[in-house]
């Protein structure tokens, strides 16, 4: 058995995954949630640590000779999640200087807006940083992920690559536009499905409408 799928197993174990209830997404379509809060709430857990130590592996594997490093958190349910990774990179002895980015979540009329904070935006143009690495918790279409990349780049950022603990879907279109690289530390695939032929409304299965909490 591989670590991801150990990892995969761990991660349903504590909840991650609940097949009991499913959810209707911001795009109105069905499917089952992944929530890392679960995990991402327990900094002291070793399933947390095993994922922070994880990711930060990725990291330094593909920006191997990178001077400068910056590791965005994409909404506030990774930003504690990228520092720490950013701190196991930094006291790794990688040998490159590593910035720990953050980003700020609007609500505009019903849509969810990811965007730099000023102070971001100060370290990206002060240090000259070309390289991001962004740590999010699940891949669904990438598009809340890609808000911040376009004003990234006008800030002198050429190099990123995307770090999802789960990307559930083989694509995630908005990224592929952009033309930026994605990983998951699992990829394993969970169907989405339109509200008139969703297979989980028709075999009973409890549905969460958009914005709510299960009951």
């Amino acid at each position: 058995m591989t670590y991801a799928k150990t990892y995969q197993q761990a991660l349903e174990r504590a909840g991650v995954k609940d097949d009991s209830i499913h959810h209707e997404f911001v795009s109105g379509a069905h499917g089952v949630k992944l929530d890392f809060d679960v995990t991402h709430k327990n900094r002291s857990s070793l399933l947390y640590m095993a994922g922070v130590m994880m990711k930060a592996s990725m990291i330094m594997r593909d920006f191997e000779g990178s001077d400068r490093i910056g590791v965005l958190g994409i909404d506030t349910g990774t930003t504690q999640h990228a520092r720490d990774v950013a701190t196991v990179i930094l006291s790794s002895g990688f040998g490159a200087r590593v910035f720990s980015l953050t980003t700020v979540k609007s609500i505009q009329n019903g849509q969810k807006f990811i965007e730099l904070t000023d102070e971001t935006k100060e370290l990206l143009v002060d240090h000259r940083i070309t390289s991001v690495a962004i740590d999010d918790d699940v891949g669904t279409t990438g598009s809340s992920t890609a808000q911040p990349i376009p004003i990234m780049r006008d800030l002198g950022v050429q190099d990123t690559a995307v770090y999802y603990d789960w990307v559930r879907n083989p694509r995630l279109p908005r990224l592929d536009e952009l033309q930026v690289a994605y990983r998951g530390m699992i990829e394993a695939w969970l169907p989405d499905y339109q509200p008139d032929d969703c297979i989980l409304c028709d075999s009973g299965v409890p549905l969460v409408p958009y914005g709510r909490e299960p009951m």
